[in-house]
């Protein structure tokens, strides 16, 4: 599984290990080509809002593919997330964020205005679904301009402590919906008090348990071998330097088990920045989750779609969540869920419990126990109530 290919490792040699490219594979639900924009009917656009990441793209993502196939869809990103699109078939246009070209907020408010009139005047929607924390002036202007558009805003809960100065924007708004948590999950950001607003429902997941493959069909994708013990790990977007070291802190504790597979995850719309580890298999892919029968256990951040993903997919995980205040309220999510006997949670800066939890896991017992309550915790796919939703604001 390893190169020779040029580059230096997080361990200062110069091999750097392949990254094991993943082919999509077509679920249960129909996808589209990008011919649909020509069907009969007014599209739907949908709006990727974020510059990294591809938390935003992947709920947008779970929603458009359950809609009626009848019903052309269009996309639009911030996020480097165009190749992840393209896989499923969606026509995608990159729209770049103030953050990726270094403009000035307002400046960019102003041109991101005349970017949306050029779309809305390209493809004429009867519909723009927006999914990011910040709802710009920029965007809702232009929708509002026009009567026979109208505009729903995907918006996650669990804020952190950060204020959205656009959280009022909502008014601009003839939907807005909720990606749900799991139910009793305590929620004290600013998106709690605005509930009455929402439309909520079940956690949407990209991919649901029947479209799944096989522990040996996706061991084989991979090239791991079915019969021996195997973790991936999902650091999500934390700093550059701080993902290196808990990765290589993970690493350390991991690769003291002699027959266990280590697999860590990369997105394949962004250039791997992490470095490289010696012993390990890096998964370039996106739906990773399409793979996760592959996998024994996994540890992981508690990023929205990740989070969802393992306890809806009965994934076993440890979850180390990302505390940073600009972020949502990850460490209450794996709290919540280490509570309920779904998953384990442990700090970034104090990982001394990982040994003990690392074995826990490598036994049957410890795996079907947190499966069991994952099962016992899981909710339908609110993918295709949010589906619904939108096509009767479409129509």
């Amino acid at each position: 599984m390893t190169s020779n290919a040029g580059g230096a490792g997080a361990d200062g040699s110069s091999a750097r290990p392949t990254s094991r490219a993943l082919p999509v594979v077509r679920g249960s639900y129909p996808e589209r080509s990008g011919d649909a924009v020509d069907a009969d009917g007014r599209p739907v656009l949908f709006v990727v809002g974020g510059s990294t990441g591809i938390g935003h793209t992947t709920r947008l993502l779970a929603i458009a593919r359950r809609m009626r196939p009848g019903i052309p869809v269009i996309f639009a990103c911030q996020a480097h997330t165009l190749s992840a699109i393209e896989k499923f078939g969606y026509v995608a246009e990159h729209i770049p964020s103030a953050s990726y070209i270094g403009a000035e907020l307002d400046r960019w408010n102003d041109w991101l205005r005349q970017r949306i009139d050029q779309l809305l005047d390209e493809h004429d929607p009867s519909l723009v679904v927006f999914d990011g924390n910040h709802l710009y002036p920029g965007l809702a202007r232009s929708i509002a301009s026009r009567p026979d558009c109208r505009l729903a805003w995907v918006r996650r809960g669990l804020w952190g402590k950060t204020q959205s100065p656009y959280i009022a924007n909502t008014v601009w708004c003839d939907l807005v919906i909720e990606p749900g948590e799991l139910p009793g999950q305590p929620d004290e950001g600013i998106t709690a008090l605005r509930k009455v607003e929402a439309l909520g429902v079940d956690p949407i997941r990209l991919v649901d348990h029947t479209e799944l493959l096989s522990r040996a069909d996706a061991c084989a994708a991979l090239g791991l071998d079915p019969k021996a013990p195997a973790v991936i790990l999902q650091l999500g977007a934390n700093s550059v330097g701080e993902t290196v070291s808990i990765l290589r802190r993970v690493l350390d504790e991991l690769q003291k088990q002699p027959k266990l597979q280590i697999c860590v995850a990369e997105f394949d719309g962004l250039e791997p920045e992490i470095g490289y580890f010696p012993g390990v298999i890096y998964v370039r892919g996106f739906p990773l989750s399409q793979y996760l029968r592959a996998f024994d256990f996994a540890i992981s951040a508690a990023g929205y779609n990740t989070f969802h993903e393992a306890i809806g997919l009965n994934l076993p995980t440890i979850f180390i969540p990302n505390r940073d205040p600009t972020m949502d309220d990850q460490a209450g999510r794996a709290t919540f869920a280490q509570d309920r006997g779904a998953a384990f949670e442990i700090d970034a800066d104090d990982l001394s419990d990982l040994p003990n939890l690392v074995h826990l896991l490598l036994e049957p017992k410890g795996r079907n126990f947190l499966s069991q309550n994952c099962q016992s915790l899981r909710r339908p796919n609110g993918a295709i109530e949010a589906a619904r939703a939108l096509e009767r604001l479409a129509s």
